[in-house]
């Protein structure tokens, strides 16, 4: 009988990298293992400086903002398909930053010991991770971050996380067109 719910997480996890990386049934095999777990607003995922779970994270409905425990810093903001809490399990190092759920989200948690071995089977994989880590990206390959370190999307320190989500200034390089 085929498990339905392991289906939808590989359906979901195929259109990410690096996910987008492995073949069909090794996918399948990697969702298999998969832990949903259901996250309400503001809720602790993991804190700063404690020790990494067995386990990495993948965004699949809501949002999870990444930040500095201290000052509330905003470091990043994971939405759908963005994978985080990776690093220090892959540099056997605590977490540098704190996740808490930016609103109400469901979470796919990868156990580290299963898909370690597809970093070493899928060249593209592997490639992923070392450019994510080397740009200090969670997507080397978007076009919104490509030479960008994370961070350096908050121009402001007063920017808050609600200011990320809601209306924005908008800097024109022409003047636009407008009628009344």
């Amino acid at each position: 009988m085929k498990n339905t719910i392991s289906a939808r997480v590989a359906d979901f996890l195929k259109q990410f990298p690096p996910f987008n990386e492995m073949y069909a049934e090794d996918l399948h095999n990697l969702s298999q293992e998969v832990h949903i777990i259901y996250k309400i607003k503001d809720s602790i995922i993991f804190e700063e400086e404690a020790e990494p779970h067995d386990y990495f994270y993948v965004v699949h409905r809501g949002a999870v903002v990444l930040q500095k425990k201290t000052g509330n810093d905003i470091v990043d903001l994971c939405d759908e398909g963005d994978i985080f809490g990776l690093r220090p399990l892959m540099a056997s190092e605590n977490y540098k930053l704190q996740a808490k759920a930016f609103e109400e989200s469901i979470l796919y948690s990868i156990p580290i010991a299963i898909f370690k071995p597809y970093t070493q089977k899928y060249e593209g994989v592997a490639n992923f991770l070392i450019e994510s880590f080397a740009s200090n990206t969670r997507n080397p390959y978007s076009k919104i971050y490509r030479g960008k370190l994370l961070g350096e999307t908050l121009k402001t320190p007063t920017q808050t996380p609600e200011g990320l989500l809601d209306l924005q200034h908008v800097h024109y390089s022409k003047k636009p067109v407008t009628s009344t």
